[in-house]
């Protein structure tokens, strides 16, 4: 029997939380304790803070998460950080960073169990979903505190994923490795090779008398504006392209974008 629109919106949030749980303890050292609940909206509590997410290219194909706790959620996420008195706009970039890499992790597994490519665009600040929309509630406890979320999403994205899961088009066979004991373990050692990777955020050139007068203070403009994506490079070689985040304090480089074999021959060059 087919699953109906409910259960796939179910089975997307499992998934959802599962990696909300794993981005969290990356960022604050420990896995929350999450369970799902029949979401019954309170009239007595103010209306939560709502981030839109879109899955794929289909207008609809939105999810939602919405929250009181952001403010909570925020500062205990930077306290295990070392930052006791953090900025607003720091709580909300911490929470989003995590919204995000849950939101990204999402659109991983539903590429891989859908058969064709999902991306999760970054979440945005937005007014909250229609009431028509399918809705969860998350509780988890984080310093004798408990902490809820909603998700919602709507029957269209629901039955999006379940038409393309339930279709009789067979997926592309996994690549085998070689066979054989020898190709297996050659692998295998290629495995453990270390690759030195790069950030690179534009270049420039300067006549050598230019140079010379570079000082303490100097601007160095680049060949890139700041809208532009970073490139990733591996190896002398560009793979990927995307953006700059920061992650507990340290610079790190979300993906948007894994270049063709011909670009990344053309780099060589």
């Amino acid at each position: 029997m087919a699953a109906n629109s409910a259960e796939v919106f179910a089975t997307l949030v499992q998934i959802w939380a599962s990696h909300f749980s794993e981005a969290w303890e990356a960022m604050a050292g420990s896995r929350p304790a999450i369970s799902l609940q029949q979401c019954i909206p309170d009239p007595a509590q103010p209306q939560p803070v709502w981030y839109r997410f879109a899955l794929g290219k289909d207008a609809d194909a939105d999810f939602f998460v919405g929250s009181n706790h952001w403010e909570r959620m925020g500062t205990v996420v930077l306290a295990a950080a070392g930052v006791d008195t953090p900025l607003p706009e720091d709580i909300q970039g911490t929470c989003v960073e995590i919204l995000n890499q849950a939101a990204a992790a999402l659109a991983r597994a539903l590429s891989k169990q859908t058969g064709r490519e999902i991306v999760a665009a970054a979440g945005v600040e937005s007014p909250a979903p229609p009431e028509d929309f399918l809705r969860a509630s998350l509780h988890f406890p984080i310093e004798d505190n408990d902490h809820e979320l909603w998700l919602a999403g709507s029957e269209s994205l629901a039955n999006q994923l379940r038409s393309v899961s339930e279709s009789d088009k067979p997926l592309a066979p996994p690549v085998k490795a070689p066979s054989g004991e020898r190709g297996g373990r050659s692998m295998e050692l290629l495995l453990d090779v270390e690759l030195p990777v790069s950030v690179s955020f534009g270049r420039a050139q300067l006549p050598l008398k230019d140079v010379l007068k570079l000082t303490t203070g100097s601007i160095v403009e680049l060949n890139r504006s700041v809208s532009e994506p970073v490139e990733v490079i591996v190896n002398n070689c560009v793979i990927a392209r995307g953006e700059v985040v920061v992650v507990e304090g340290n610079f790190g480089v979300r993906i948007r974008q894994v270049i063709s074999r011909q670009e990344r021959l053309q780099s060589f060059k």
